[in-house]
């Protein structure tokens, strides 16, 4: 999917959802969001790959979370595990929700996750 098809859904999405859907002035509010906060989106959108989100990190290479399971995948990106993957179990979304808005994931991995959760390595 290309972002202007995302961005397409993500409005189609405000179209179907909208809290007022008779009002005007809040629709156009709706997408108006949409439009202002498309660079971020956009960002998102492309440090998405395969469902894994590419992780401005020294350490960390890709993230991927399932809600369903609450499981979180990490991806290391350094030279003693470069390409390892770990699932750690019984994370809340909470928790994956802080990582992804930390200002430094390597730390919040750190501190926050790594010998928290029941871990398993992917060969």
């Amino acid at each position: 999917m290309k972002y202007e098809e995302f961005k397409e859904k993500l409005n189609k999405f405000v179209d179907e959802n909208c809290v007022v859907p008779d009002c005007k002035e809040c629709h156009e509010l709706c997408h108006s969001v949409v439009i202002e906060e498309g660079k971020a989106i956009e960002e998102l959108f492309e440090r998405v790959i395969n469902n894994r989100i590419k992780l401005i990190s020294s350490n960390l290479a890709f993230c991927s979370y399932s809600e369903e399971k609450q499981e979180l995948t990490i991806w290391f990106k350094n030279r003693k595990s470069e390409g390892q993957r770990y699932i750690y179990k019984s994370v809340p979304i909470t928790v994956f929700g802080e990582l992804m808005s930390s200002k430094s994931k390597g730390e919040f991995f750190s501190s926050k996750i790594r010998n928290m959760y029941e871990v398993k390595k992917i060969d």
